[in-house]
C-alpha cells in the first residue's frame, strides 16, 4: 500500500471483535502479502449489471439484500452468541474459523490458501456467487464487517452487509434464501491488500500529514483499559477515537 503527499490513508484499527486485541499488540493488517484486486464473474448474464454494481458497495438495504437473495445469493449469519431467531438457509459463521488460534496471530487470515478454501466451501461461499451478510445491529460487535472485509480481501468482490442487519432483513419480506448444492460451491482466493496495511508500514507513516489511524474501539480500551483480556493497554500514537457503535 503506497502513501502518496496526495492522498490520505485512513487505517482503522480494531474493526471488529477480537480483532481489536490482537490489531493493538501485533498487527493492524490481518492480510497477507497480497497481489491487485480481480474482478470476480457473475452467475449469469441477466445478473451481470446487478452483481457489477456491488464492487464498490460493502453495504445494502435489506430489499436490495432480499433482492439478491431472490437471484440466489448465499446468505450469511454473522451473529454468533448474540443470534436470536433464524433465517430458513442461512448460513452462520464466525471470523474464527478462518483465523489461527495460536495468541501471536489470532486475528490475522488464514495463510494456509487449501484450509481457506475448505472452510469458505463449507460455508456454501462460492466465487461466482453474491454473498449477503448480516449481523446484529445495534447489539453487535460489528462481525458482520469483519466477514465482508474478509471475503473481498480475498478476491469476493460481491459480498455485502445488511445494513440494519436482522431485524432489517425479517421486516423486509420476500422470499427466503435456497440451501445451496454443496456440488456448486467453488471459491479460489485471489488475495487483494487494498484494505489492509501491515504493522511496519503503519509505524514508518506515523506522524505523517498524510496519515490519519481511526480507532474504533470502546472508548474505555482506547484509554487503556484492557476488559478482553489483552495484554496491553491503550492506543497507536496519534490515533483518534470513534467508536464504531456512535454511528449506529
Amino acid at each position: 500500500m503506497q502513501i502518496t503527499n496526495n492522498s490520505i490513508l485512513i487505517a482503522t484499527l480494531a474493526l471488529f471483535l477480537c480483532v481489536p486485541l490482537v490489531a493493538c499488540r501485533h498487527q493492524v493488517s490481518t492480510a497477507a502479502d497480497s497481489i491487485q484486486a480481480t474482478s470476480v464473474p457473475v452467475v449469469a448474464p441477466e445478473q451481470a449489471d446487478a452483481s457489477q454494481s456491488l464492487v464498490n458497495r460493502w453495504m445494502v438495504s435489506a430489499d436490495e439484500a432480499r433482492s439478491l437473495i431472490e437471484q440466489g445469493a448465499t446468505v450469511l449469519d454473522a451473529r454468533g452468541g448474540l443470534r436470536f431467531g433464524e433465517i430458513e438457509g442461512a448460513v452462520p459463521i464466525s471470523w474464527k474459523d478462518f483465523s489461527p488460534t495460536d495468541p501471536t496471530s489470532r486475528g490475522n487470515l488464514l495463510t494456509d490458501e487449501a484450509e481457506l478454501v475448505a472452510q469458505l466451501q463449507a460455508h456454501g461461499i462460492s466465487t461466482d456467487r453474491p454473498v449477503v451478510v448480516f449481523g446484529n445491529l445495534p447489539r453487535g460487535w460489528g462481525e458482520e464487517g469483519r466477514i465482508v472485509w474478509m471475503l473481498r480481501s480475498l478476491g469476493h468482490t460481491q459480498t455485502v452487509m445488511v445494513n440494519g442487519g436482522f431485524q432489517a432483513l425479517t421486516a423486509s419480506g420476500g422470499s427466503l434464501p435456497t440451501v445451496l448444492d454443496p456440488s456448486e460451491v467453488t471459491f479460489e482466493v485471489r488475495r487483494n491488500d487494498e484494505w489492509s496495511i501491515e504493522k511496519d508500514a503503519l509505524r514508518s507513516a506515523l506522524g505523517s500529514d498524510d496519515l490519519v489511524v481511526v480507532d474504533t474501539r470502546e472508548p474505555r480500551e482506547f484509554t487503556g483499559s484492557t476488559p478482553y483480556g489483552e495484554q496491553r493497554g491503550g492506543h497507536v500514537p496519534g490515533a483518534v477515537h470513534l467508536y464504531f457503535k456512535d454511528l449506529v
